[in-house]
């Protein structure tokens, strides 16, 4: 059991790590589970969006700057992503603020599997003044083979779509795990993220 003096440098050493990264707003990744055959066939694209907000006008990002790279859970190297066609400025949100929105093929991601950490970094020039290397935030995406258990929350019970590597659950409802920006994507799109558990 560690002292508080440990906790206490664990603690300082986390937050050293976080000041030393800029993180300006937060990305999406979207389809957020994607099947493992369309990876090693077939010429599909994944969706990431870096999401706008009060703090970011994503106009400022420097297109050219970005890097995109994908990381799986298990360690292991990080694979730099391409993207395909240029960033658009779109608003998928379902705020005000417009987001960037950036394409790579799914091939990129062969040789993965599970959980992936999708995360992009870049500069972003203002009044003629370009800032530092900035990680504009991460998103996690789920390579899976289908077999296993699949669960989206819907009002009134449980809906089950066959995916593998055990059961992956949105909502909120009962403890279960939220995906931040898809969430509020979806409910930005009038799609329910809670689930029934049958309870009072």
């Amino acid at each position: 059991m560690r002292t508080e003096g440990e906790r206490r440098r664990s603690l300082n050493l986390v937050l050293e790590s976080l000041e030393s990264r800029r993180v300006l707003s937060g990305v999406a990744v979207m389809p957020h589970q994607i099947a493992l055959a369309s990876v090693n066939h077939g010429k599909g694209v994944a969706t990431v969006a870096i999401l706008g907000d009060s703090t970011l006008n994503v106009s400022t990002i420097d297109s050219a700057s970005l890097r995109v790279t994908a990381t799986p859970s298990g360690g292991g190297a990080s694979i730099t992503l391409h993207l395909k066609g240029s960033p658009r400025v779109e608003t998928v949100s379902g705020t005000t603020s417009p987001d960037l929105v950036l394409h790579f093929t799914r091939s990129q991601l062969q040789g993965l599997a599970g959980q992936v950490t999708i995360d992009v970094q870049g500069t972003t020039t203002v009044g003629g003044v370009t800032s530092g290397l900035t990680d504009f935030g991460s998103d996690n995406l789920t390579i899976f083979k289908p077999g296993g258990t699949h669960v989206h929350g819907h009002s009134g019970g449980t809906h089950v779509h066959g995916h593998s590597g055990g059961t992956h659950v949105h909502g909120h409802s009962g403890g279960t795990h939220v995906h931040g920006p898809l969430v509020m994507i979806a409910e930005a799109q009038g799609v329910s993220t809670s689930i029934d558990h049958g309870k009072p």
